[in-house]
């Protein structure tokens, strides 16, 4: 079972819970909003929090997506970094190796022309 599929059954079972409230509260009370008396039911107040949770939770998730992919943008910057730092290595050691058959082979033809 995969972790995103605990997260999406608690979503719609609370969503149906939610919807099941909100549809079986319909008498109005009166409720003071900001010192002022407006009559609502309370199982639209309920629907009304429960949609301005879902926002809020859909906004922190969209943040911490767009964070994840500048993440990994950056982190994919730095493996072509690490790739290219290796294939310099690589190189390197090459150029280095050259040089050293190139410094043995004129040893070997100096002492071949020596002992000539």
């Amino acid at each position: 079972m995969s972790k995103a599929i605990v997260p999406v059954i608690i979503c719609v079972l609370s969503s149906i819970f939610t919807l099941a409230v909100a549809f079986t509260n319909t008498a109005p009370v009166k409720i003071s909003l900001f010192g002022s008396g407006i009559d609502l039911a309370p199982g639209f107040l309920a629907l009304g929090t429960f949609v301005l949770g879902a926002v809020s939770v859909l906004s922190f998730a969209l943040v911490r997506q767009g964070k994840k992919m500048a993440s990994d943008k950056i982190v994919g910057e730095w493996e072509k970094q690490d790739q290219k730092l290796q294939n310099e290595v690589q190189s390197d050691k090459v150029r280095l190796l050259e040089a050293k058959i190139e410094t043995l082979e004129t040893a070997l033809k100096s002492a071949l022309s020596r002992n000539k």
